[in-house]
């Protein structure tokens, strides 16, 4: 059916329709619920889109900021849903407004995933899998669902996933936020990205490289005759044709941005999917401009690039667009490990925030950490959760201002393990020592692999230089004791 169809959404309250922005992932389905949405705000009231990945609960916090959203309805895939429902990683948006008691309260929360089906390939060495002709990059913060063991080694070719994260600049690539299993009920197929190579007669385009057939599909946001190339859709549907080619039950545009009025606030982190200047760049579909008293954190903007990973707050113009008051870099974490807790520091403040130390390192905890348990499913599982013995996955960076400082970007609670890990880059090796980050390494008992899997004798191993590795091994006295230690491809750029 080529019909226009859009969607009134949970988002959308009179004038101030929140659109879902295009690289988290799309709205949900046109029958949405509209029970209770909350009234429009007055005219004073303060006014924040924000969009991002959930970092943790308690509330809900989202780019370093904790909403409180005991009074919010929730959607997924467009579904009613409660507070509960959402996981650390998922992509949100929501429209909040500050109370007179300075708290914000987040009124209207709206989750969609990026991409789901089959994965069709696995790349262990650049760390992808491939789902709907979408190229989908793993780091070290992306969290998996308790129901997949071993990171990507615990996915198959065919086994149906469900991906939370943001489209990349390049067509058919994206960042995930959050991994897991395709709930087995949802046979959907969902793929977002920019249109190429469409075929207006056949009734045909393509993302990434999933060939898309939208000869009955419905059409939201869009014009009568389809979509046009270029423009960035949600598209879905639940079977494949025989040559491949994704059945469209629906194709919904997905590049309107945030939706709010002039001079309401707008966060959003996520990747640069455009760029033409440093005054014209796109962010998660949110057009982004910058003006000379924009603040930078951790760059210039001459880093501003495609690609690049922003977290970006300011106020929306006459336009639409949002005009940067801040925009901070974010870095992909560098160094990751596996063990035991040995203590914890709670801040009296905010029991989310404090210190963590493992393996004889300090790491500083603060909201932007995201936080999973694998271990109990608890679903507030926050820092305070935590103590000596627990058993953790940290990814890191080093704090931009102090490298003997470490940045915990995601932790999660692990079931007992029964060997300690730790994986980045190799330095300051002297055999029989090297450090990973600022954990020291004695190989004096291990064996060692080269990035095919072979085995390479110590020597081999030291006269290496630059390379990243993964050691497993025993806790020792202020070191990690190796039995393990294997160098690891490296990663193409990303």
């Amino acid at each position: 059916m080529n019909s226009s169809n859009p969607k009134l959404g949970l988002l959308a309250v009179g004038a101030l329709t929140l659109g879902l922005t295009a690289c988290g992932g799309g709205g949900g389905s046109t029958s949405a619920p509209t029970a209770n949405v909350p009234a429009p705000p007055t005219a004073t009231t303060p006014v924040t889109f924000v969009t991002g990945a959930i970092s943790g609960f308690g509330s809900v916090i989202i780019n370093g900021v904790r909403y409180e959203s005991d009074s919010a309805t929730v959607s997924k895939e467009g579904k009613s849903a409660t507070q509960t429902d959402l996981k650390a990683g998922e992509v949100i948006t929501l429209r909040a407004e500050k109370g007179a008691d300075g708290i914000n309260h987040a009124k209207a929360i709206e989750q969609s995933r990026l991409v789901q089906g089959p994965v069709t390939a696995i790349d262990t060495t650049n760390e992808t899998l491939t789902i709907a002709g979408t190229v989908i990059s793993v780091t070290a913060d992306t969290v998996f669902d308790v129901g997949i063991t071993g990171r990507l080694a615990g996915i198959a070719v065919g086994d149906r996933i469900e991906v939370h994260g943001f489209a990349g600049a390049t067509t058919g690539t994206a960042t995930a936020t959050r991994i897991e299993k395709a709930d087995p009920a949802d046979t959907e197929i969902e793929v977002t990205g920019k249109v190429t190579g469409l075929d207006a007669t056949a009734k045909r385009f393509t993302i990434g490289t999933q060939v898309v057939d939208y000869s009955t599909a419905t059409f939201v946001g869009l014009a009568a005759s389809g979509p046009a190339d270029g423009e960035l859709v949600e598209v879905k549907g639940t079977s494949l044709l025989a040559d491949g080619a994704l059945k469209a039950t629906r194709v919904k545009k997905e590049d309107g941005g945030l939706k709010g009025a002039k001079g309401d606030s707008g966060e959003l982190s996520g990747t640069v999917t455009s760029f033409v200047s440093a005054t014209d760049f796109v962010v998660n579909g949110q057009k982004v401009t910058t003006t000379s008293s924009t603040i930078y954190v951790g760059g210039t903007s001459a880093d501003l690039k495609a690609d690049a990973k922003l977290e970006v707050e300011g106020k929306l113009d006459t336009n639409g667009n949002l005009v940067a008051d801040k925009i901070i870099f974010k870095r992909e974490a560098t160094f990751e490990l596996m063990a035991t807790v040995e203590a914890v520091t709670v801040d009296a403040a905010d029991v989310t925030a404090g210190t963590l130390k493992v393996l004889g390192v300090t790491f500083v905890v603060n909201a932007d950490t995201r936080k999973e348990d694998e271990r109990a499913s608890n679903h507030y599982f926050k820092l305070a959760d935590l103590a000596a013995g627990d058993w953790v996955e940290v990814a890191a960076v080093p704090d931009a201002t102090d490298p003997t400082k470490w940045i915990a970007t995601k932790i999660e609670r692990k079931p007992t393990q029964t060997v300690a890990e730790v994986e980045g880059l190799a330095e300051q090796l002297a055999n029989p020592l090297f450090k990973v980050g600022p954990v020291s390494i004695d190989t004096a008992t291990s064996s060692f692999r080269d990035a095919a899997n072979n085995r390479i004798t110590p020597a081999d191993f030291f006269a290496l230089t630059g390379v990243r590795v993964s050691v497993e091994g025993t806790v020792g006295t202020g070191n990690l004791v190796a039995t393990k230690v294997r160098v690891r491809p490296a990663r193409a750029p990303r």
